[in-house]
């Protein structure tokens, strides 16, 4: 059985990051690297710890992944020891990124600070020369994948009257298929004493013996190796008060027991993805141990050794497992550093090559190598076979036509015709090689004219400008334009002429028809016409349009007896509507207002301008008051008014009786009434429209007068 070694697993948080230059050698079985460092910072790694100082750690990986791709799942780091430095673990394994789920822990990524992208999951120290065989690599390993969602617990020591703690990430009191290398016991050894008493086969909390067992079913279901329907159920116990430890087995009493299947499993810590059918299972690692002087053989060969047992797809027959053997002959790790970098130099060259082994090959040739000491990206050797073709040297004839002149490839401007000249065209051959060419050029001479043009006010020439005036100096080249495929110069001889504009000043009633063909029902004085070649010079006439539309409103508005015509300002003409006769002219009635002394169809004819308009009959009938007011006895004022108003009958003996207001439509607005001896009535129009009104006004011996108010 081999020794029991007690491991603890240190988790780190990541940070910063420091630049550092280390020499990086390769052990010629290409299975490990080791990176010296000097005495001082190697005496640091040791005393101070430096693997758990972010800023160093991260700094030393940015450091060798300079010298290897990024091709590995994790990096052991191995000190250079015969023996562990006491203040160090036997090893530690600090995760760089996850992308698994149900395992218990989130999805994270920090391989950058690291030099990875994306490919690195963990970097592993282990604190000895010879502990990736015999030490603790298997269970600094199964720390990548567990414990982190199980809830654990461990004693400090045996003795009676304990108080159990935490233990996540170790197994502590749990069984399992088999001792597991994160501790814990062999379920099948457990022995229910009843009372809460428990005897079970010897076991480590935290460790079982590292590479002396194998992984577990627990462990490899984590891993990805096997599905969880394949682990056996298992118990995990807390609340321990007691633990005697016997010559072959251990003794402890617990309150808690808590037994998982596969399916509570999956409960606790959720569905692991990527299942078994699609996890990884092939790893690769790159070993590099750590020295402040050149490896020995004797060292180098302890470590290589190891990693080659390490890395078996079969048993070594030794009691140490290895990776495939620990984890059932299911998962592999590889460990090669890969130098067996070849390449070929593919060449087409004109004439000759002097290669990079200092040969020069005029013929074609595939089997020339060269070995490129340290040229493959790990550091490595690159071997170079050399894929040459030999290609030759052109000759050709420039056949070229130009006009006027020519500059060729050779920078030179050529004005006539030319069949000697010749220039170096540098991989101008169909090849890729040199031609020799030979210049056969003929120059061709192009043509003039005259463009005669006589444009009324305006003309956009050829040469796309807008000319307003006379122009003979003008000149556009028509590219291509003679018949020898030149160009052409053309010169302007243009002769510009104005056309003529006139104003159209019309009057007109009611509605005009203009030349344009358009009915204007008001006045315009923007309208505009054009007469083609309506000019004396045969160019267009342009004509403006001022015309004045006369509108007459022959409406009238009836209050009382007196008829008023609506529209001011004209002349007027009353007239007696008579049914066989027509309109009978009242003699001497020429006012805007008229009242007439007999019942009977008048009409006004207004005359404004030139325009004449006669309004409809209306009938005004006279009623059998007496008389009507004499002129001077009533007043209204002031008139015009912003509103108010009085009105007021000038006599001592006559009153106001009847005041009827009326709007210019004849609609009644306002009617007041009195019987006291009232001379003078004041009313308000304030709150109606601006316009014309009508008051009528009775006074007490019932005569009637009607006068008009304006409101401002």
């Amino acid at each position: 059985m081999k020794s029991v070694f007690l491991l603890l697993f240190t988790c780190c948080i990541l940070t910063g990051l420091q630049a550092q230059t280390h020499q990086i050698d390769i052990h010629p079985n290409n299975r490990v690297a080791s990176l010296l460092m000097s005495m001082q910072e190697y005496g640091d790694w040791k005393t101070n710890d430096a693997y758990n100082n972010q800023g160093i750690r991260e700094a030393l990986f940015q450091d060798i992944y300079q010298k290897f791709s990024d091709q590995y799942d994790f990096i052991f780091l191995i000190l250079n020891e015969d023996n562990r430095p006491d203040n160090l673990p036997f090893g530690q394994l600090i995760q760089v990124s996850n992308d698994i789920t149900g395992l218990g822990l989130s999805d994270f990524d920090n391989t950058e600070n690291y030099g990875s992208d994306g490919m690195l999951q963990a970097v592993i120290h282990l604190t000895q020369r010879n502990y990736l065989r015999s030490g603790p690599s298997l269970h600094e390993l199964m720390h990548n994948w567990g414990n982190f969602g199980i809830p654990t617990e461990s004693v400090a020591a045996p003795g009676n009257g304990l108080e159990s703690f935490p233990f996540i990430p170790h197994w502590g009191f749990t069984g399992g298929s088999s001792r597991g290398q994160l501790g814990g016991f062999d379920q099948s050894t457990l022995i229910d004493n009843g009372g809460g008493n428990y005897n079970v086969g010897s076991f480590g909390p935290n460790a079982n013996g590292g590479n002396s067992v194998p992984f577990n079913e627990l462990e490899l279901y984590l891993m990805g190796m096997i599905p969880a329907s394949d682990v056996s159920n298992f118990d995990v116990f807390a609340d321990i008060t007691s633990l005697t430890i016997n010559t072959d087995d251990f003794d402890f009493e617990a309150s808690s027991r808590t037994t998982y299947t596969p399916a509570s499993l999956e409960a606790l810590l959720g569905t692991r993805v990527p299942g078994s059918t699609t996890a990884q299972k092939d790893f690769n690692a790159l070993i590099v141990v750590l020295t402040d002087a050149p490896l020995t053989t004797a060292e180098w060969d302890v470590v290589d050794n190891d990693a080659e047992r390490f890395s078996r797809t079969e048993s070594d027959g030794s009691t140490s497992y290895n990776f495939w053997e620990a984890t059932n002959q299911l998962g592999t790790i590889d460990f090669s550093i890969d130098c067996n970098v070849t390449g070929i130099d593919t060449r087409i060259e004109c004439d000759s090559l002097v290669w990079l082994d200092g040969n020069t090959y005029t013929t074609n040739n595939n089997t020339a190598t060269h070995t490129i000491t340290g040229g493959a990206a790990n550091g490595c050797d690159s071997m170079v076979t050399l894929e040459l073709t030999i290609l030759h040297s052109g000759f050709a004839i420039d056949v070229a036509t130009s006009c006027e002149s020519y500059i060729w490839i050779d920078g030179n401007t050529y004005t006539s015709n030319n069949n000697t000249a010749t220039h170096v065209f540098v991989g101008g051959a169909a090849n890729g090689c040199d031609s020799v060419i030979t210049l056969d050029l003929t120059i061709l001479h192009g043509t003039t004219g005259e463009d005669i043009v006589t444009a009324c006010d305006a003309y956009i020439w050829i040469d796309g400008i807008t000319y307003t005036s006379s122009n003979n100096t003008a000149m556009h080249t028509i590219t291509g334009g003679a018949a020898n495929g030149c160009d052409s110069v053309v010169t302007l001889d243009l002769t510009i002429l104005p056309s003529a504009s006139g104003v159209d000043v019309q009057s007109a009633c009611d509605v005009y028809t203009w030349i344009d063909g358009v009915t204007y029902t008001s006045s315009n004085n923007t309208a505009m016409y054009t007469i083609i070649a309506g000019a004396a010079n045969s160019c267009d006439s342009l004509v403006m349009l001022d015309l004045t539309i006369i509108e007459i409103d022959a409406s009238v508005t009836v209050v009382g007896p007196e008829i008023t015509a609506n529209m001011s300002g004209a002349t007027y003409r009353w007239l007696k509507c008579d049914p066989g006769a027509g309109y009978i002219v009242i003699d001497g009635e020429t006012s805007q207002s008229y009242t007439p002394t007999s019942t009977n169809n008048y009409a006004v004819e207004v005359t404004y301008e030139s325009c004449v308009d006669t309004s409809e009959c209306v009938r005004v009938t006279i009623t059998s008051i007496s008389q009507v007011f004499e002129e001077d006895k009533l007043r209204i004022y002031p008139n015009p008014t912003n509103g108010k108003f009085t009105v007021r009958i000038e006599s001592s003996h006559v009153y106001i009786k009847e005041v009827t207001l009326h709007n210019s439509i004849g609609q009644t607005i306002f009617k007041y009434q009195t019987n006291t001896n009232q001379s003078t009535y004041t009313h308000d129009l304030t709150s109606y429209p601006a316009g014309i009104y009508f008051a009528l006004v009775k006074n007490s011996i019932d005569q009637l007068a009607i006068r008009k108010i304006i409101v401002h």
